[in-house]
């Protein structure tokens, strides 16, 4: 202790004139207790402690009263930012109906690209529906009335459930009364997914009538267009291609000198072909054309069945949309196969260059057939001829080929 401080002490209990003795000076110089000490320094911390909490209280309640503020100026900026208005509503109106259109266009792909290949492979009803019916569906006016299609002077003719056309040469300048009299009669057997009274049979139709001056019998088979009858098969359509062509050989306006050329378009000519190998000997002046000929179900179904087309680049087309075809009789056919029999009809095989539905090489693979077929039968080869287009422009349809047309004219 500083000797200030015992000074300041001696002064409680004498006069300061008076001079303090060691007695005095050892008993207030004498250290204070461990508890005196104690509570002193306890009572410096309580009231330091007080301070600095009742300082933390001051700063947490202002802290909460800003962040108070804070909160609702958020909040009126959020409500002035967003308001509850039709554009919010529209807004989210549309994002449902994003919703369900991207729901609907998932469910339709794996309709169409699962659950659809699934029953083709395994519903044989609906492989022949889809071959030979495709996607067309009946058009009862035109199929009545064939001259609304530009179809003059065509009658409706029935052979017992199968519905057919005769047209007769059309009387213009290339076409005079006297020598369409004389001209040949085309029994036209149709090719499979199209109809007589379709855009392009009847764009047929019209050159041969019109522009060659034939006289034309086009049927449709059971079960398609307005023919009544169960689903086709490949035993049905030949049964039906052999009751139309009965009919026009025993019709009583045929004429016996009549040259009668039967007219395979596309699939219809394995039926023309097997048809010219059971009548041929009752034909005298028979003649045959082989329009844009299918080689056989495997190499066609690929390209030239139009229903299809979606799945063409799937890794399972081939199992599911051309093997299941082949395999089967009720939709089997080979052109080939039918071109080995002794023929000795003219034939004609008609082929576009840039064939986009029937590959040119199954035409040539199928003329070439022909040709062995009649050399290794020892028949007259100028009987058969091979017509192509060699326009660019020229494809699947050849109605309007003036190379084909001319070819017609000097071989037929």
């Amino acid at each position: 202790m500083r000797s200030s401080d015992v000074s300041t002490e001696l002064s409680f209990f004498g006069s300061a004139s008076r001079s303090p003795t060691t007695e005095d000076i050892k008993k207030f110089a004498k250290p204070r207790s461990a508890a005196e000490s104690n509570e002193k320094t306890t009572s410096v911390v309580t009231k330091n402690l007080k301070n600095h909490t009742d300082g933390s209280a001051r700063q947490l309640e202002e802290v909460s009263v800003k962040l108070n503020k804070n909160i609702q100026f958020s909040v009126k900026a959020g409500k002035a930012k967003n308001p509850i208005s039709l554009k919010n509503i529209i807004i989210n109106l549309c994002s449902v109906l994003i919703c369900i259109i991207s729901t609907l266009i998932v469910l339709t792909l794996i309709a169409v690209f699962i659950i659809f290949p699934l029953a083709f492979a395994s519903s044989l009803s609906l492989r022949q529906r889809m071959m030979f019916v495709g996607w067309i569906r009946n058009s009862p006016s035109s199929l009545q009335n064939p001259t609304s299609l530009g179809l003059h002077d065509a009658k409706l003719i029935k052979i017992t459930d199968i519905h057919a056309w005769y047209i007769p040469p059309a009387l213009n300048v290339t076409c005079d009364e006297e020598s369409s009299a004389e001209r040949p009669l085309i029994l036209f057997v149709p090719s499979f997914g199209e109809i007589r009274s379709s855009l392009n049979t009847v764009a047929m139709l019209k050159t041969l009538t019109q522009v060659l001056c034939y006289h034309v019998v086009a049927f449709d088979y059971r079960g398609t267009a307005d023919s009544g009858g169960p689903l086709p098969s490949a035993r049905t359509v030949l049964y039906d291609a052999r009751e139309v062509l009965e009919q026009v050989l025993s019709s009583e306006q045929h004429i016996t000198n009549k040259t009668i050329v039967l007219w395979g378009n596309t699939w219809g000519a394995p039926i023309s072909l097997k048809l010219a190998n059971e009548f041929y000997t009752n034909i005298e002046n028979g003649a045959l054309v082989l329009q844009s000929p299918i080689e056989s179900t495997e190499k066609a179904a690929g390209t030239g069945l139009a229903f299809n087309i979606l799945w063409r680049w799937m890794p399972y087309f081939y199992t599911v949309f051309v093997k299941t075809l082949q395999d089967y009789p009720e939709t089997y056919f080979n052109t080939v196969e039918e071109a080995t029999g002794a023929l000795h009809l003219k034939t004609i095989v008609i082929h576009g260059k840039n064939d986009d539905v029937v590959d040119l090489n199954q035409g040539i693979n199928v003329y070439r057939q022909l040709e062995v077929s009649r050399l290794s039968g020892n028949l007259n080869s100028e009987y058969l001829r091979w017509c192509s287009s060699k326009d660019d422009e020229v494809g699947h349809y050849i109605a309007h080929s003036s190379m084909i047309l001319e070819c017609l004219r000097h071989h037929l």
